[in-house]
């Protein structure tokens, strides 16, 4: 005879029922700030308070569902840290969200303004697992904490820092990939920073024409010449070899397979297939 499995416990099944009651609204407090950090962790952006009230107001629908105050709170209670940094120090981003005010919208916050990054020293990452023993820590603080969980005391705003140096250009990836570096969740995926100096580019002896790509294909592209990597990397597909572009961003590397694949659409009964990978 099979036994019948236990339903899994709620985080407030171990508490006492006069504690349940208090926690309830700070676990799912909890969970909705786990949620917000988790997605933009995912997304490789930098979770700041600021940006995450926004996102759970954006999810849940209801401003009060998480404030400022609250996440300070948790801090006060365990579990969440909040890093401060010079706003200097983090690369400019387009707001992720519609009608808020976001962290890295240069024209919405002063730029000598600091910067509070929400993290979680004992579980930084944004994985599943992770998110659990993150609830479970912050059900284990709440058991301990001596703070009064019915009073949410008003937090004084943060006081600004003034910058001593100058704004980071939002055209550059080395301030962003520094406070990746930096945080908890990021930590040894960005192991290597090469600078490759810029050269001047070089067009190729072979033109689409020359490379018996069809008219029907160089009569609709916008381009005149072609770089010599794309000559020879075109020359290559149509000869029916595998082919692997390595080159700067903004030089071409999608014509280089467009262009053959344009070519044989238009000329024979194919069918093509595209597969792109995840770009970090």
């Amino acid at each position: 005879m099979s036994k019948r499995k236990k339903p899994a416990a709620s985080p407030t099944d171990a508490l006492p029922t006069a504690s349940a009651e208090a926690s309830a609204p700070w676990i799912q407090r909890f969970q909705l700030l786990d949620s917000c950090y988790c997605f933009l962790v995912g997304k490789k952006a930098i979770p700041s308070l600021k940006t995450i009230v926004s996102l759970a107001a954006h999810l849940s629908g209801n401003p009060s569902s998480l404030e400022v105050s609250h996440v300070r709170q948790m801090v006060s209670i365990g579990v969440v840290k909040l890093d401060i940094q010079a706003r200097d120090k983090v690369i400019v981003q387009e707001p992720m969200l519609v009608n808020t005010v976001d962290d890295f919208n240069p024209a919405a916050v002063d730029p000598h303004e600091t910067i509070e990054l929400v993290q979680f020293p004992d579980a930084p990452h944004p994985s599943k697992r992770a998110s659990t023993k993150r609830i479970l820590l912050f059900q284990h603080a709440l058991q301990t904490t001596t703070i009064d969980l019915a009073n949410v005391p008003k937090f004084e705003p943060l006081k600004r820092l003034k910058s001593t140096s100058s704004q980071p250009s939002a055209s550059s990836p080395i301030p962003y990939l520094n406070t990746l570096m930096q945080a908890s969740y990021y930590d040894g995926q960005v192991v290597h920073i090469e600078t490759i100096p810029s050269r001047a580019a070089r067009f190729g002896d072979r033109q689409l024409q020359d490379l018996g790509v069809c008219d029907t294909v160089c009569r609709s592209v916008l381009f005149e010449k072609i770089y010599s990597h794309q000559s020879e990397a075109i020359q290559a597909i149509l000869e029916g070899h595998h082919v692997v572009i390595s080159t700067s961003t903004s030089s071409g590397k999608s014509i280089v397979y467009n262009v053959p694949v344009a070519h044989a659409l238009s000329t024979s009964n194919s069918t093509a297939f595209y597969l792109f990978p995840t770009k970090v």
